[in-house]
C-alpha cells in the first residue's frame, strides 16, 4: 500500500464534504449516508450479500471484524435470521481486544472486554442453527496470537485471484474490514 503523505492528508481534509462524492481524485468508492442507522444498514447488507453469494457457491467467507461500530450488528442479525442464511461457512477473525496493564485479558463482563461485547451483540441474536461455529471464531489475545498469526497468513496466501472475487472495505474509527480480494487489489 502506498504511504499517505501529511500534505496530501491535509489537502483532503480541506475538501468540503459536498465535493467528496464523485471527486476526481477518489481512490476508493465513496458513499455518503445520513446517519449511523443508515450506515449500519448499508454495512450489514454488504457483508450479508457477500456471505449469501459465497454460500450459494459453497465457498467459505473469511472476514476481519472490528468491535464496532455497533450500528450494523442488529440489521445484520435481522438479515441472517429473516433470510435463513447459514453462517456455517463464515470464518471470523476478531481484530482487537483490550488488555489490562499487565497484558492480560479483561474479565468477561468488563465493559471494555471486546470478546464479551461481540459474543453478546454480534453473535448473540443469531439463531443457533445459523450461527458461526465456535471453531471458526478467531479471537486475538496474547494466548492465541501465535496460532492466529500463521493461520491468517496461510489464509491470505489462498485468497482467490479470480475476477469474480470481491473486496468489501468499511472505514470506521478502526482499520478496514476486508473480505477476500483479487490479487490485483492487494499490494
Amino acid at each position: 500500500m502506498s504511504q499517505v503523505l501529511k500534505r496530501d492528508l491535509y489537502r483532503w481534509c480541506k475538501i468540503p464534504v459536498q465535493q467528496l462524492i464523485g471527486h476526481p481524485e477518489l481512490r476508493v468508492r465513496f458513499r455518503m449516508v445520513q446517519d449511523s442507522t443508515e450506515m449500519g444498514r448499508l454495512m450489514a447488507q454488504e457483508l450479508f450479500d457477500v456471505i449469501e453469494a459465497r454460500a450459494r457457491q459453497n465457498t467459505p467467507t473469511r472476514a476481519i471484524i472490528p468491535c464496532g461500530p455497533k450500528c450494523w450488528y442488529k440489521p445484520f442479525t435481522d438479515l441472517v435470521n429473516s433470510k435463513n442464511i447459514s453462517l456455517g461457512n463464515l470464518f471470523v477473525f476478531h481484530m482487537d481486544e483490550c488488555l489490562d496493564w499487565q497484558g492480560r485479558p479483561l474479565p468477561a463482563r468488563h465493559p471494555y472486554n471486546f470478546r464479551s461485547f461481540m459474543e453478546e451483540h454480534f453473535y448473540g441474536g443469531i439463531k443457533a442453527s445459523l450461527a458461526v461455529p465456535e471453531r471458526q471464531r478467531f479471537w486475538l489475545s496474547p494466548s492465541t496470537a501465535e496460532q492466529v498469526g500463521p493461520l491468517s497468513a496461510r489464509i491470505r496466501s489462498t485468497l482467490p485471484s479470480a475476477a469474480g472475487a470481491r473486496m468489501v472495505m468499511w472505514r470506521t474509527t478502526r482499520p478496514a474490514v476486508i473480505l477476500t480480494a483479487p490479487s490485483r487489489w492487494r499490494s
